[in-house]
């Protein structure tokens, strides 16, 4: 769907602060979260469409915040599409997955 993506797997108790540094330090082209966590962030998508976001995406949400779009609707869109998608090629040294752990030594504690 998104060529070169980051997946950030956070911690869900992490404060709003903090899951936005996260999400903005591991430069994430997508995002996607849970309605929780959408509405945790609803006040940060300006912050993380300027850290390079091009979607934030929220599964399992009919109407989800302004600025965030149904992960079943963009993926229904590419369902229904006659256009393929892109060739990436993606390289055993691309980042696919940064996890932050309770060892991580940045803003999240």
């Amino acid at each position: 769907l998104f060529p070169y993506t980051t997946l950030f797997r956070s911690n869900a108790w992490l404060t709003t602060d903090a899951m936005e540094h996260c999400i903005t330090i591991c430069d994430c082209r997508v995002v996607l979260l849970d309605a929780e966590r959408a509405k945790q962030l609803q006040g940060s998508v300006a912050e993380l469409e300027k850290a390079g976001a091009v979607g934030i995406l929220v599964y399992r949400s009919a109407t989800p915040p302004n600025g965030m779009r149904s992960f079943d609707g963009v993926l229904g869109s590419f369902e229904r599409s006659t256009t393929p998608l892109p060739k990436v090629e993606i390289l055993p040294e691309d980042p696919a997955t940064i996890l932050f752990t309770s060892g991580t030594i940045s803003l999240p504690i």
